[in-house]
């Protein structure tokens, strides 16, 4: 028994080296070469911010309170939706202790002491607050924050309809005024990696200017052995995935590559990993791979989500569709991290040089380029 399963495993590892595809999962690798990255917030920004309604008269949704920051500012900005309507007048205060909003000893909030206040001539579309984070408020810390307005309709040539209204939150006294408050959790940016060329062994991934297939430079994988002369090397260009999608939410993804052709000698082209975080902890824990078994032309090519032969435990999927769903059956909520172009932990059968450039994920190009930011 001992001998059949020797066989079995020295057959497969021998077919493996006959097709040039690497099986081993490249999880739990070390950076250990080149980074670029960018540093961003991880939520509420411009783009995403903390949104509650701008309610006038308790009831009427005329628009809404958008909340967000920067390293260097709080902004928070009235909007008004509904038609017709306008803010005539704004107060504002923040505060890192609801006490510090001015009340009355009932709780009443006042408004003349509120930090920032303006009048207007009707606005109909939005009025911003920027406001310096220097006021020893850090990132994580919880703001108090309230956000009065009054707003007018105009209900014909003769009259106009005026209400009070404040951003929805937490009323500051149960009876009586409906003033209210809200919090807000101040940001933090963090830095992360886009790119991370990664070599191990002999074999080297590195940025060159004498092949590209788009920008100034491309990324130039070169391995010095075959696999039998060295298992241990690796080269690749490491891409980090913003926001991490759903394997089912990818429609399309593509990328340029050009592997050197010498004579009638095969050259193996660099295949792709999708680094998958199958339960939501974000770390990798699955690898999908593919390899195109097609020769290469020696001219920059273009390998897409419809190219290759899907392998390693994922059945034989003929296009993308059936990988979603096979990922979707087994993975539901399986999102991708990282995508790996380059030769893995099994390297090539052959000693090869090949150049990748432009990696597009639904319409979205990661420019591989150094010093990237996306």
């Amino acid at each position: 028994m001992k001998k059949l399963l020797y066989l079995i495993v020295v057959v497969l590892i021998l077919g493996l080296v006959l097709t040039g595809c690497s099986l081993l999962s490249n999880v739990g690798q070390v950076p250990t070469n080149e980074q670029s990255g960018i540093t961003y917030l991880t939520k509420h920004t411009a783009d995403d911010p903390q949104v509650t309604d701008l309610l006038a008269g308790q009831t009427i949704d005329v628009g809404d309170m958008k909340v967000w920051n920067d390293v260097n500012n709080l902004y928070v900005k009235y909007v008004i939706t509904a038609s017709d309507w306008c803010l005539t007048e704004t107060h504002l205060h923040v505060a890192d202790e609801l006490s510090q909003i001015p009340q009355t000893k009932k709780g009443n909030p006042i408004l003349g002491r509120f930090d920032y206040k303006d009048e207007y001539d009707c606005v109909t579309e939005s009025y911003l607050y920027t406001i310096p984070l220097d006021l020893d408020w850090e990132p994580g810390e919880t703001l108090f924050i309230a956000t009065h307005a009054v707003v007018q309709k105009q209900i014909d040539d003769d009259s106009i309809q005026e209400e009070t209204a404040w951003g929805k939150g937490t009323r500051f006294v149960d009876k009586g005024n409906w003033g209210m408050y809200f919090e807000y959790v101040v940001e933090k940016e963090v830095e992360v990696t886009l790119l991370q060329l990664y070599s191990i062994g002999d074999s080297t991934a590195e940025w060159t200017t004498e092949e590209k297939y788009s920008g100034d430079y491309s990324v130039k994988l070169m391995m010095k052995g075959g696999w039998w002369d060295s298992p241990n090397n690796n080269a690749e260009i490491q891409i980090f995935i913003a926001g991490n999608p759903k394997i089912s939410d990818i429609d399309s993804w593509s990328y340029y590559l050009k592997t050197a052709c010498l004579g009638d000698i095969w050259k193996y082209k660099p295949p792709v990993e999708l680094n998958l975080d199958t339960d939501g902890d974000g770390e990798i824990d699955k690898v999908l791979y593919a390899t195109d078994a097609t020769n290469p032309t020696g001219e920059w090519e273009e390998w897409n989500q419809d190219t290759g032969h899907w392998w390693y435990g994922v059945g034989s999927p003929d296009n993308w569709a059936e990988l979603q769903s096979w990922v979707s059956e087994h993975y539901p909520n399986a999102t991708l991290v990282r995508v790996d172009l380059g030769y893995g932990p099994l390297g090539s059968n052959r000693e090869v040089t090949a150049y990748v450039d432009d990696f597009t994920i639904n319409g979205t190009i990661y420019e591989l380029e150094p010093n990237y930011e996306l």
